[in-house]
């Protein structure tokens, strides 16, 4: 989301908040990410993250598979860029144009199989469906 430019729009328009490590080794001080403690000093960053959202009961936004695996285990809710970019759209955060340039920079930096880009392209459509039709 960072690499495509939409990062600081879904900072603003949902609450995020990440272990401090994470914040740190991304750089990302300077968005409206609220930090989280982890309850072990001693786990990798990707399991601090793990570990908060299990703890909390909160979804997760990552394009990691490892950390997208435990959250299907865990039964909860996690979510790409893909999916944040179009939550974007429903929220009516950006327009057409700009879903559109975003979607041409996200596909130069997500590897996405070609289902997880038509299931996308699905939920885009029944957004704009919707729009048209309120």
């Amino acid at each position: 989301m960072h690499k495509t430019g939409f990062l600081t729009a879904l900072a603003d328009t949902v609450n995020l908040h990440s272990p401090p490590e994470i914040i740190a080794e991304t750089g990302f001080n300077d968005l409206n990410i609220s930090p989280i403690a982890c309850t072990s000093d001693s786990l990798s960053n990707d399991q601090k993250l793990i570990t908060a959202a299990l703890e909390l009961r909160w979804p997760v936004i990552s394009e990691d598979k490892n950390i997208l695996l435990h959250m299907r285990r865990a039964e909860l809710p996690y979510f790409n860029s893909l999916m944040m970019l179009n939550f974007l759209f429903f929220r009516e955060k950006i327009d057409l144009k700009t879903h559109a340039m975003y979607i041409e920079q996200l596909k130069q930096h997500a590897w996405y199989s070609p289902h997880v880009w038509e299931y996308g392209k699905n939920i885009y459509n029944t957004i704009a469906d919707l729009g048209r039709h309120a």
